[in-house]
């Protein structure tokens, strides 16, 4: 999913995952990839991401969301990490 506010130039990126694996850094990698295909103000613009997860989140994920800053992670019905 993307969500893009013109007046800011700020676009969140998300993906969803429900399955019993708990979702690690190489699904923030493949969505970076991802974001890196829209071609919306791509030199003006804030990036954000979010992750859904039915099982939880690795402590790499959880370590990167924190370090980055611009990740939020959502696990079943409670939000992780902003």
């Amino acid at each position: 999913m993307v969500g893009i506010n013109n007046e800011t130039k700020e676009i969140i990126f998300g993906e969803c995952k429900w399955s019993n694996k708990k979702v690690g850094t190489n699904i923030m990698t493949q969505l970076k990839e991802k974001a890196q295909k829209v071609q919306w103000n791509s030199e003006k613009r804030k990036e954000y991401f979010i992750l859904f997860s039915k099982s939880g989140f690795t402590p790499n994920m959880k370590k990167m969301a924190k370090e980055k800053g611009n990740i939020i992670l959502v696990e079943k019905d409670k939000r992780l990490s902003i």
